[in-house]
């Protein structure tokens, strides 16, 4: 049966298939769409290949990949979201995975790796393969088996259709401290470019003060935002007696609405811009008919997050490389960090 399964390179005259294959899998995230693909191939310096693979002429799967020529063009890297570019997944989308039996599922994934590294391999020959896939695609096995190393990576996600539940579930003192902040007069709106600027700007300032550095561009924020605000980007803004104190960024597709972005000032006393910022994502979740809310990230045990009850969800990073080039790149972090 695997032999009736190929993988092929979509022609750049076919793309509009790849938004209705990311429109309909379960899988598929913003960060999938093919306007956000090609602004993170504009600005990491890679070219940009979708993959989909074929059974009985039907598209069941597909996955962008960006090729990167690494140490002076001698190292082809294959990466899945490329870096720095502040996606923290991307990998494969399934059109109906979730419908699928159990056995149909395992044959699909299988399948679907096996045809992906043979075209990989016949085709360029990468150094490396590095893949973070989305969450909705816990069975890795077939990556383990061909050799692949993956390391757990966590996002917290709950169903806010039925807004009351999520808040009795919130933890008692988080809803004492939302509840505390809007009787101190915090206000959460909605903003546009200011807003989004704003929550760009404390973010950079934030990492500064930690000795650190915003990876990515203005430039590119910039382009992301004028691409995907409003139909999929929408900024908050929190303020105290008209003072602006923080900001948060959340990304939509489908049903599910993900806080992205965000960064406060130092808080008024007693108060959390945070709570209030959070809270009123969730609620615009519910009221504009979304199922899911997302709070994107949380590799450590997050206090802060935890308190909010969503569910623990799992992803992974999936990592490949030639024993050569595994030595060179070993040699070359360990430099770095001297």
């Amino acid at each position: 049966m695997s032999e009736k399964i190929t993988v092929q390179e979509l022609p750049e005259n076919n793309h509009k298939i790849w938004d209705d294959l990311v429109r309909n899998s379960d899988q598929g995230t913003v960060f999938h769409q093919l306007e956000w693909l090609k602004i993170m191939e504009k600005y990491t310096n890679t070219e940009l290949m979708l993959l989909t693979a074929t059974h009985a002429d039907e598209i069941f799967a597909g996955i962008p990949l960006f090729l990167q020529k690494a140490f002076a063009g001698l190292v082809d890297r294959i990466l899945s979201p490329p870096y720095p570019t502040m996606v923290q997944y991307l990998g494969p989308v399934f059109v109906r995975y979730n419908s699928w039996k159990e056995n149909k599922r395992e044959f699909h994934l299988r399948c679907f790796q096996e045809k992906l590294e043979e075209y990989l391999h016949s085709t360029i020959d990468p150094h490396s393969i590095s893949i973070i896939t989305p969450p909705n695609m816990l069975d890795i096995r077939s990556f383990l088996r061909a050799g692949y190393l993956a390391t757990p990576r966590f996002t917290y996600v709950a169903d806010v259709s039925k807004l009351e539940d999520i808040w009795k579930g919130l933890k008692k003192d988080l809803r004492q401290d939302i509840t505390r902040a809007e009787r101190r007069g915090l206000k959460v709106e909605e903003a546009d470019l200011s807003g989004f600027n704003l929550v760009t700007h404390l973010l950079s300032s934030r990492l500064r003060e930690k000795g650190e550095r915003l990876d990515v561009s203005k430039e590119y924020l910039l382009d992301v935002y004028n691409k995907f605000y409003p139909q999929s980007l929408r900024a908050l803004v929190c303020k105290h007696e008209q003072e602006e104190v923080g900001g948060l960024v959340f990304v939509f597709h489908k049903n599910k609405v993900s806080m992205w972005l965000g960064a406060t000032t130092k808080s008024p006393k007693g108060v959390s811009p945070f709570d209030l910022l959070y809270w009123e994502t969730i609620k615009w979740a519910n009221r504009n008919g979304f199922r899911y809310c997302e709070i994107i990230s949380a590799e450590s045990q997050d206090e802060y997050k935890s308190k909010y009850n969503f569910e623990l969800t799992p992803y992974y990073s999936l990592r490949k490389m030639r024993g050569a080039y595994e030595l060179l790149a070993n040699t070359y972090n360990i430099i770095r960090k001297r």
